[in-house]
């Protein structure tokens, strides 16, 4: 059970410095655009990017570093978090997460650090509106801090976090948990990995999907009520999940699940599996990035960020489109936060974060 719980002291110090790098994206961008071609029959570049729908080249900009209070392999989120309009990013690793504050022109214009404490790590962060919510975990269990006001805690370490209208849920090893609302215990038995968030079932909703890393998945419908069903058994057929993520992945309503092996990718449609294919690892997300209403995926290889488009002509069809400029790279958001209304791709890297745009 959730309760509210105040023994965990953080504090928050602002730390002004700019960010100075949209001078670098700008031209980044110039070099770059006379190596894509423009037409469609040309072969794939997979550093360049591969032809869309219309022809044009899919390509980002060469990367460029943002620091944060603490490097190193950890989790983020983008959002507004200070109800501006512009895309912020907030990122956690060891007992510290940065939010980085987007100026509006292309850049972060300040960096809040906040330290929650000593002998904690960050599990998740997630970003609804002005909240800035933080899984971290402790010895024997878990915290969950809705920043700067809610802190809650639990005896079950959480794995990870999903946010919406009202309510934060969290994924734990064999349950479900709602804070300050009911734990939904998950069928089977085992460590369940993966957790993501979407409208699988078309109502307007957000569902909630885990999965075993037997291949086991499962679905937690939202209701009508706002309440949260029981888990229900999906078809997936993966023998090994290590990732779960939702998009828009077909031409059919309601959000699909992806899941994500050691070398394959399977997304599950309303229709049921369809067949995997040789795709991205890790932790992969989903976001059109061409425009097309299909949403496209990121994910990596051996610490390559990799782009791979969703074909219009056979949705839920996935070919490699680039290989973005960043190494030892394992987290990715997908945010327009350079502001010329294209979806960019920022990335967790062993120095920070990177931010690669798309031209």
């Amino acid at each position: 059970m959730w309760f509210p719980y105040s023994g965990v002291v953080f504090f928050a110090v602002c730390d002004t410095e700019r960010v100075a790098w949209r001078s670098a994206i700008a031209a980044a961008m110039a070099m770059a655009g006379a190596a894509c071609s423009s037409s469609p029959d040309a072969p794939v570049d997979a550093a360049a990017g591969a032809p869309d729908a219309a022809g044009a080249a899919l390509a980002f900009a060469d990367g460029v570093d943002v620091s944060v209070a603490l490097a190193g392999p950890g989790t983020l989120a983008a959002g507004d978090a200070d109800g501006d309009g512009d895309a912020d990013v907030l990122f956690g690793f060891g007992a510290k997460f940065s939010l980085l504050r987007n100026d509006g022109a292309g850049g972060f214009a300040a960096r809040d650090d906040v330290d929650v404490g000593d002998d904690v790590d960050v599990l998740d962060v997630a970003l609804r509106g002005g909240d800035r919510i933080v899984a971290v975990k402790r010895e024997f269990d878990s915290i969950v801090l809705a920043h700067p006001d809610v802190v809650y805690t639990a005896d079950a370490i959480v794995r990870g976090l999903a946010v919406g209208d009202g309510w934060i849920a969290t994924h734990q090893e064999t349950a479900i948990g709602i804070i300050d609302g009911p734990v939904i215990e998950l069928p089977g038995a085992g460590a369940f990995v993966g957790f993501a968030a979407g409208d699988v079932d078309g109502d307007g909703d957000i569902d909630l999907v885990t999965g075993g890393a037997a291949g086991e998945l499962y679905v937690v419908e939202q209701t009508e009520a706002g309440t949260f069903a029981a888990a229900v058994a999906r078809p997936a057929l993966n023998p090994v999940t290590t990732w779960l993520f939702t998009g828009e992945l077909d031409d059919e309503p309601g959000a699909d699940i992806g899941i994500a092996g050691v070398d394959r990718v399977r997304v599950v449609t309303a229709g049921g599996p369809v067949d995997t294919f040789d795709g991205p690892a890790g932790a992969i997300v989903a976001g059109d990035l061409d425009g097309d209403g299909l949403d496209d995926l990121v994910g990596f290889r051996a610490g390559v960020p990799q782009v791979w488009r969703n074909d219009p002509d056979a949705p839920a069809s996935f070919t490699l489109a680039a290989e973005l400029d960043a190494t030892a790279a394992s987290r990715a958001v997908i945010a327009d936060v350079t502001g010329d209304d294209r979806p960019d791709v920022v990335v967790v890297t062993a120095s920070g974060l990177r931010v690669l745009a798309q031209q």
